[in-house]
């Protein structure tokens, strides 16, 4: 059923990047539609949501098929000139760029299918989407706090999977890899018109340890780098249009163009909420772009900057909207970023009337007062358990740290120092711009964050003694946005494109090889191999068994025990059943999410929860359990039977019996 559903949303969305008439591959246009389609799905679950709708399986079917006929019938009455399609190259490099992408594509499938869900931040993603599925509420009380304010995309598509009873639902991020892929390589060959270019770049990306290690976790940054990276490839051949169009008839490709990067963007807002932070930066860089050129006329330049900035503030715009609705009050951060978003919608509203004719001085003064606000609002509101040079000097190292994750792929930045960047053309230029302004926005928002250590010598620690440590912090994780677009600035460099073309410098072409070599032993010996060690070692288990394992070395399990506990009271209680649980959040950390996510949807009061022992003596709902250990309350049970839960110390007893 839920094959029949999404085929028939994904034929639909590619009939609609069809008409757009910018895409001229085949396979370019199917990955776009895959990618378009979990928008388009998301926010009909999230209709259904708001509506008060449950998320009935019928309901979607017919919400896709009714899409599917309506569009059919539009392309069928209406002409369409079909755009011609660029053939793959069938080179030898582009056949071992195959072989070797596919070989990562299958151990990154069979990992999403073999390991469940236990990573901490995934579980509470999970947990989101059983709960959309089930309760179809934004704002249900069984959901931590913070986590509930986060934007819905990835929680949506899980609870699409769940809704049609597919439990396999970590499968979508290795084809959110396959279609970062693709998406790259057209988008490169199309720059460069050269399929050596593009095939070995695509393999420098696909081989970057932290990609493939991402496409099988999850996570929300697999796919807000996702949608952030394609979204800032095609905004890059919407600037080319703008800075060499002197004719009003070229406007249409324009706004096709935006409407793919605005949409891209805007679906990674709607992931992470701090990329409608980075989503600033394409969005004025375009401003300005449009008013440079003064021989677009003022109403196309407005439709272009229509198409672009309303698909791309809309979706965060949706979800503060929804947020005011809940009853529990809007975090600092959240706030903050809401700010943002209206300060957006001004700024286009005013670039819509008024020309703006940006100098470099003004870039400067721009620049300058940006910096001021940025510093008072550090003294005013950063950090509070560090100084503000401390703040500094730590969000400095986190921000040049992070790189080393990304192993040999960080190493393409020596390129830019054998070419001359003055001879770039401008819209080249302009992307540089980009990259530079990136990397700043990432101090700056994790500057304003707490750090998670408070001296910069834990940072240190943990990215030279103990990598572990911080190579799943969410500032190394943000840079998966980063990547691509740097590996594709790199890749449009008239030196590399020489180098690809003349003979006489093949160390160009060796180094990218080597860099793809480099790639491929790291994330042998860091990830593959520990996966596929414990593949061998456990794969006559179930996911219920592998739950209350240790993990693999690249992703140790900090929940084993936990599972092994919540496994047995799920097989002991049924599902109406109220259970009066051990505090929840401890000094080594919380295991309030992995506990509901195997015992939901039985109510879970947690010993550290408000009210715990009056709703305890109140409890007057039938069957009533107590978890108890030596530490926590045995007393609780009296003289009622105590049933032990394995060999962890924890034990159980009905205290309505």
């Amino acid at each position: 059923m839920i094959f029949l559903d999404f085929v028939a949303l994904w034929i639909t969305v590619y009939f609609l990047v069809d008409r757009l008439n910018v895409v001229p591959s085949v396979w370019e246009r199917l990955a776009l539609a895959f990618a378009f389609a979990l928008g388009l799905k998301s926010l009909v679950l999230f209709a259904l949501m708001a509506l008060g709708l449950p998320l009935d399986i019928f309901i979607q079917t017919a919400v896709s098929c009714t899409a599917l006929v309506l569009v059919a019938l539009i392309r069928w009455k209406q002409s369409h000139r079909m755009t011609v399609s660029i053939p793959p190259s069938k080179s030898s490099l582009n056949i071992s760029v195959i072989c070797v992408l596919g070989v990562l594509l299958l151990l990154s499938l069979g990992n999403a299918g073999f390991f469940p869900i236990t990573e901490a931040d995934g579980i509470w993603y999970h947990v989101r989407g059983i709960l959309f599925a089930h309760e179809a509420k934004f704002d249900s009380a069984t959901m931590n706090a913070q986590f509930r304010q986060y934007p819905p995309f990835v929680p949506l598509v899980f609870a699409y999977s769940i809704s049609f009873g597919h439990e396999k639902i970590k499968l979508i991020f290795p084809l959110l890899y396959l279609c970062l892929l693709a998406l790259f390589y057209f988008r490169v060959m199309e720059e460069t018109k050269n399929s050596k270019v593009a095939g070995a770049f695509a393999l420098v990306l696909g081989t970057t340890p932290y990609f493939w290690w991402h496409s099988a976790l999850p996570f929300l940054d697999l796919t807000a780098g996702f949608y952030y990276s394609v979204g800032s490839l095609y905004w890059f051949f919407l600037i080319q249009r703008i800075l060499t169009q002197d004719h009003p008839a070229l406007n249409a490709e324009s706004r096709s163009l935006a409407i793919i990067s605005g949409t891209f963007f805007g679906i990674a807002a709607w992931t992470r909420l701090e990329f409608l932070l980075y989503n600033a930066i394409p969005l004025l860089l375009l401003i300005a772009a449009l008013h440079r050129n003064t021989a677009i006329p003022k109403k196309e330049r407005n439709k272009v900057l229509l198409s672009f900035a309303v698909p791309l503030l809309f979706f965060s715009s949706l979800w503060f909207l929804t947020l005011v609705t809940f009853d529990s009050a809007l975090e600092r951060r959240v706030l903050a970023v809401a700010c943002v978003c209206v300060g957006l919608w001004f700024v286009v509203l005013a670039s819509l009337k008024w020309h703006f004719k940006l100098t470099n001085k003004r870039w400067v003064v721009i620049g300058g007062l940006g910096a001021g606000f940025y510093l008072v609002l550090m003294i005013v509101a950063g950090p509070q358990s560090v100084s503000l040079g401390k703040a500094l000097l730590i969000a400095l190292t986190r921000s040049l740290s992070v790189h080393a994750f990304y192993a040999m792929t960080a190493v393409l930045i020596f390129f830019l120092f054998w070419q001359d960047l003055k001879k770039l053309p401008e819209t080249k230029k302009l992307l540089g711009v980009f990259l530079i302004l990136y990397p700043l926005a990432h101090f700056a928002i994790f500057s304003y964050s707490e750090p998670k250590w408070p001296h910069l010598a834990a940072y240190v620690d943990a990215v030279v003694i103990h990598p572990g440590h911080s190579i799943n912090l969410s500032d190394t994780r943000a840079m998966l946005a980063f990547y691509p677009l740097l590996v594709f600035f790199i890749a449009g460099l008239p030196l590399v494109q020489n180098g690809f073309a003349v003979t006489n410098r093949p160390w160009i072409a060796k180094s990218v090889y080597g860099i793809i070599a480099g790639n491929l032993v790291v994330l042998s010996i860091v990830f593959i191999f520990p996966r596929v060690q414990f593949f061998l070692s456990h794969s006559n288990l179930t996911h219920v068994q592998l739950s209350e394992t240790r993990g693999s070395g690249d992703m140790p399990n900090q929940f084993s025990k936990t599972y092994a506990v919540a496994n047995r009271l799920r097989q002991l209680t049924p599902e109406d059943a109220t259970l009066f649980m051990p505090p929840g959040d401890r000094q080594e950390g919380s295991f309030r999410s992995a506990v509901i996510q195997v015992l939901y949807p039985r109510r879970i009061v947690f010993g550290d929860d408000v009210g715990f022992e009056n709703k305890l003596n109140a409890s007057q709902v039938k069957p009533t359990y107590t978890v108890f250990s030596a530490e926590w309350h045995p007393e609780f049970c009296g003289e009622r039977p105590r049933i032990p839960l394995n060999d962890s110390g924890f034990g159980m007893c009905r205290l309505d019996s």
